[in-house]
């Protein structure tokens, strides 16, 4: 009787046991479960994350492409008008320079024009002062030879 009821109480333990064990199993197999559900929505979590940081990753790099593209065909428009600029200024110095030449050769030919006519009027004067110093040795002359016919007249 006393081995009956060992053997049963052995079987009652080890029946326990069993079940202890089999719940122990369930619970194991339901934390695993649980944790690979927490992780695939980790993992998901994660992944949603990097999608998402990719997508503004990519779309920071389009709105930089396009502000580079915006800067530098500004900066294309910027020298292409500079050089125009430049033209421009380059050939108003040469239409400034051509006019001041032309003023300048324009200055000098009306100088020398009037250093000729001075010239000719210095010659003229020239001229005329010698034709009126040989005048008025004539009229002296002249007068000299009147006076000596008036004397001579008076003698008579």
């Amino acid at each position: 009787a006393v081995a009956r009821a060992r053997a049963e109480a052995a079987e009652d333990l080890q029946q326990r046991l069993a079940d202890a064990m089999a719940q122990h199993a369930e619970a194991l197999a339901e934390a695993r479960r649980q944790a690979e559900e927490a992780s695939q929505r980790e993992v998901a979590r994660v992944w949603k994350l990097m999608e998402e940081h990719a997508d503004r990753s990519k779309e920071m790099a389009e709105a930089r492409d396009q502000a580079l593209l915006r800067a530098e065909t500004a900066e294309a428009d910027m020298e292409q008008e500079l050089e125009v600029l430049m033209s421009e200024v380059e050939a108003s110095f040469a239409r400034d320079a051509d006019r001041q030449r032309e003023a300048d050769s324009a200055l000098q030919q009306e100088r020398d024009r009037a250093s000729q006519e001075l010239q000719a009027v210095t010659s003229d004067l020239e001229a005329w002062r010698q034709r009126a110093m040989f005048g008025d040795a004539r009229i002296e002359a002249l007068l000299a030879e009147v006076a000596a016919q008036a004397e001579e007249l008076q003698m008579f």
